[in-house]
């Protein structure tokens, strides 16, 4: 598998859309899609930020994902639960 081939593969694999990461490492939706596809040669300063990009984006769901759990309640809960396996 390429480069291109795998960065395609994670970023869909982690559920994230091209603009998602065009928007975040600064290029056209089309400049990324043309790389994963192979029809633009791989930059790899590029691929390097688009790694990067893949994993703070992933931090930023769970950060949210972690916050929104907390506001509806269930931070609480799980703390509780982990106590109770403990005990």
């Amino acid at each position: 598998m390429s480069k291109a081939e795998e960065m395609r593969r994670l970023r869909k694999g982690f559920g994230f859309t091209l603009a998602d990461v065009a928007g975040r490492i600064g290029v056209s939706i089309a400049t990324l899609h043309n790389m994963e596809t192979g029809k633009r040669p791989l930059n790899p300063a590029l691929y390097s930020r688009v790694l990067v990009a893949l994993g703070e984006l992933g931090e930023e769901r769970e950060r949210n994902g972690k916050e929104l759990m907390d506001g509806l309640g269930f931070g609480k809960q799980r703390e509780t639960a982990g106590m109770e396996a403990i005990s």
